[in-house]
């Protein structure tokens, strides 16, 4: 995402405006052929998890995951749709809504937006696996409950950074919603870790999907909405910081999962013998990298 802002960026002080408009905007799209060519090659190199095929021949496979996901684990999902929602509602919010917002309603200049939400997202990149590697020490847990608390006393306050445009501000409230967004980003893991291998894939995508759709896919409109309804500019972080408030919630009621090995609590582990599934390590990403999850 930082890339493709960096062109942007590029396109944007290297172009005039109605090149960039009228073509230039497709250089952008045209850079990422070659990442779509390795997306394609690392997915069919990808074979399926070790749990997994121990599941398949041990006949343990879900005939109906979708169902069994819904009927047996519809608490766990709740939280993870509560997680991914602030997740997505805040990053669509911040470097989707925002910059636009800022060139078409206060003309800010285009690579000025871009820039700043350039550096919340460089931010993201370099925190983002060093709390990755922490939640491997302390757990998921204290940075989701962490992550989700800072968005919820961080969104508005930041809100009103980046719209007041200033040469500091606007930066500074990109960096401020930053910091929480790197704690997040361990939510697919977490949810992953969450569910039983019988309905581990379908329950992620379950949780990723709704809460990326309904709130983080429809952001710009309603952020657009609100503001129009309202007349008040500031309409979509009160929406924003509710959606936190949710997630904060979801925090608190969920449990760790880091330090447990995975299907320990599923209905269908006694399926699966131990025997059969490979050994996992009792913390930490290495040893359940190396499970193949």
């Amino acid at each position: 995402m930082a890339g493709g802002i960096g062109v942007a960026v590029l396109l944007a002080r290297v172009l005039p405006r109605a090149s960039l408009e009228g073509w230039g905007w497709r250089l952008a799209f045209l850079v990422t052929l070659p990442l779509g060519l390795v997306g394609l090659y690392l997915r069919l190199r990808l074979d399926e998890t070790p749990r997994f095929r121990a599941t398949q021949r041990a006949r343990a496979v879900v005939r109906r995951p979708l169902a069994a996901a819904v009927r047996g684990y519809r608490g766990r999902l709740l939280i993870g749709v509560a997680l991914v929602a602030a997740l997505a509602l805040t990053f669509n919010l911040f470097f989707f809504y925002l910059p636009s917002h800022l060139v078409t309603a206060l003309a800010v200049p285009l690579p000025r937006a871009l820039a700043a939400s350039l550096a919340g997202l460089a931010l993201v990149a370099v925190a983002a696996p060093l709390l990755g590697r922490l939640s491997d020490r302390v757990g998921r847990r204290p940075l989701l409950i962490g992550g989700t608390l800072a968005l919820l006393v961080g969104t508005l306050p930041a809100f009103l950074l980046v719209r007041g445009a200033g040469p500091l501000g606007l930066p500074l409230g990109y960096v401020l919603v930053g910091l929480p967004l790197s704690c997040l980003v361990i939510v697919p893991p977490f949810l992953a870790e969450l569910f039983p291998t019988p309905v581990r894939s379908t329950a992620l995508a379950i949780t990723y999907g709704v809460g990326s759709a309904l709130f983080g896919g429809t952001a710009p409109f309603l952020a657009t909405l609100l503001v129009r309804g309202t007349g008040d500019p500031v309409t979509p972080a009160y929406y924003a910081v509710a959606v936190a408030a949710a997630a904060v919630v979801a925090a608190l009621l969920t449990r760790e999962t880091a330090f447990r090995p995975l299907d320990a609590d599923s209905p269908t582990s006694s399926h699966v013998g131990d025997a059969a599934l490979p050994a996992l390590g009792s913390h930490g990403l290495g040893p359940r990298a190396r499970d193949g999850r």
